[in-house]
């Protein structure tokens, strides 16, 4: 079949508004972490400090975005994160308690199928995740296309759209 019936069904008209549905859907978790000291709480309580990191954060990234050339254009979203977590460090939002109560070595638990339980599919769990794939693969696709554009090489057609969508499947 190939990947050409998969460009015809996601055109960029119709990955854009599917990335910036994501990113929309996303927003309000970020405003929520940005805005209170835990968004998770059951009364939520505002948080200067919290919010200033959240502004230091995105200024940086903006500033790197705006002035930074070379390599360094093509990760500001990276060093905002980076910079942003130095800040949040200087404001003793880090917590490192958990980090210095972990074991140094530790073996995961692992769940085998068939061993430790008997896998089935159901018409639910098909109906659950056929548009999670749909909408996956379509963001998988526009990301192809934002990198083709940055890199100048079309890598929709090389090293191929079935190659990068399998590697993007198997991690």
């Amino acid at each position: 079949l190939g990947t050409g019936w998969l460009m015809k069904l996601l055109p960029p008209v119709v990955v854009g508004p599917v990335i910036i549905v994501i990113g929309l859907g996303l927003a309000s978790t970020a405003v929520n972490m940005a805005m209170y000291a835990d968004p998770n709480a059951k009364e939520l309580v505002y948080s200067l400090k919290h919010f200033s990191v959240a502004g230091v954060t995105l200024a940086i990234t903006i500033i790197c975005a705006i002035f930074l050339r070379g390599f360094l254009s093509l990760i500001p979203v990276l060093i905002g994160i980076i910079r942003g977590y130095l800040f949040a460090l200087t404001q003793g939002i880090v917590n490192f308690q958990p980090v210095i109560d972990a074991k140094w070595f530790a073996v995961p638990e692992f769940i085998i199928p068939f061993k430790d339980y008997t896998p089935s599919v159901t018409l639910g769990i098909a109906a659950a995740m056929v548009p999670v794939a749909f909408v996956t693969m379509s963001e998988h696709i526009g990301h192809q296309m934002v990198l083709s554009k940055v890199v100048g090489q079309d890598f929709i057609k090389k090293p191929g759209l079935h190659r990068s969508i399998m590697g993007d499947s198997v991690a």
